[in-house]
């Protein structure tokens, strides 16, 4: 009885293991074909990848050509406007101005026409803002640094004038300095709160071509707008503020505020 029951065990034993080698086959048999394709489903991702490559070096082409392009516009416009604003101080608009610009950085231009200064400061030019020197004072020499809040001290406590000669002498000193784009706009402040308008948009306008990367880039086209205005020059005010729209939508809100104030008084449409 007990051997009776060992060979039905061991027969069912026997029969689990045949089913099991005959399933083994059968996924080894279903298997060959799939990776006999593998080799043939790599070079097909390959090619998806490479295509997908392609159309992005394509996308990515198109774009740079594209801002080449933005670049270019947005350098012939403030071309124009320097040459609105050489004009507007006897010069000929046709000369180069890239040989004249080291010298002509941060100095004083010498003035066409001197004009009246008016009594009191006039509400109408744009007032600087808050010195963005946290994010710069890593890279600034301590010497430079201490020139340029010396220079500011003297337009805060001095008056325009004084500052306007520590400015000058600033931007002498130290025409590549990462400060030299708000030393413009503050030498350029300081001009427009003496009433000399043509100086004052000169220095602006300086602030922007040569240092159009730096924090008040924005600020020096919107004093560039209020000079302009001041000259009676509506229309060039309202092409800078047109450009600072254009090349700095992501200005401070405080900036915004004040060109639209400009605008409004130049006449925009």
């Amino acid at each position: 009885m007990m051997r009776r029951r060992s060979g039905a065990c061991g027969s069912g034993a026997r029969r689990h293991r045949a089913r099991s080698l005959g399933a083994l086959a059968l996924a080894l048999c279903l298997a060959a074909p799939a990776a006999a394709q593998d080799p043939l489903e790599a070079l097909r991702r390959m090619e998806s990848l490479e295509t997908a490559i392609q159309r992005l070096t394509a996308q990515v082409e198109r774009l740079e050509f594209e801002n080449r392009a933005a670049q270019r516009q947005a350098d012939a416009r403030l071309q124009d406007l320097e040459f609105r604003v050489i004009e507007l101080e006897g010069g000929d608009p046709t000369e180069a101005l890239g040989a004249a610009a080291g010298a002509e950085r941060g100095t004083a231009p010498p003035p066409p026409a001197p004009q009246p200064a008016p009594p009191t400061p006039t509400a109408r030019t744009p007032a600087p803002g808050p010195a963005p020197l946290g994010t710069l004072r890593g890279t600034v020499p301590a010497p430079e640094r201490a020139a340029f809040e010396a220079a500011r001290r003297d337009l805060e406590t001095l008056g325009p004038a004084a500052g306007r000669d520590s400015f000058a002498a600033f931007l002498t000193e130290y025409p590549e300095s990462p400060l030299a784009g708000e030393a413009q706009n503050l030498l350029g402040a300081a001009y427009a709160r003496e009433g000399r308008h043509q100086e004052a948009a000169r220095s602006f306008l300086i602030g922007v071509r040569d240092h159009g990367d730096t924090p008040r880039a924005a600020e020096n086209l919107l004093g560039l707008a209020s000079s302009l205005t001041d000259l009676g020059r509506q229309a060039e005010a309202c092409s800078a503020l047109a450009e600072m729209a254009a090349r700095f939508p992501d200005a401070a809100p405080s900036v915004k505020a004040q060109a639209v104030a400009e605008a409004r008084r130049a006449g925009c449409s």
